[in-house]
């Protein structure tokens, strides 16, 4: 029989927190989650140079190297 693979969706519900970052990485494993799936994307890109919500967009994005560490 093969095993199930449960996968977290974390997202960006950190809102750029580590520290809740790692308490819902925390919480998924606790519940038995066998990967945590965050997002990652260029906030530019997808809301365009003059959005007003380009800084907190920005701000809520971890850099990848902080992805590694979680």
């Amino acid at each position: 029989m093969s095993k199930t693979t449960v996968i977290a969706e974390i997202g960006l519900n950190h809102a750029g927190s580590f520290p809740m970052a790692k308490l819902m990485c925390d919480k998924a494993r606790a519940a038995e989650a066998t990967i945590a799936k965050f997002q990652w994307y260029r906030p530019e890109e997808l809301l365009g140079k003059d959005s007003p919500y380009l800084a907190e967009a920005t701000k809520a994005q971890f850099s990848p190297k902080v992805h590694l560490i979680i």
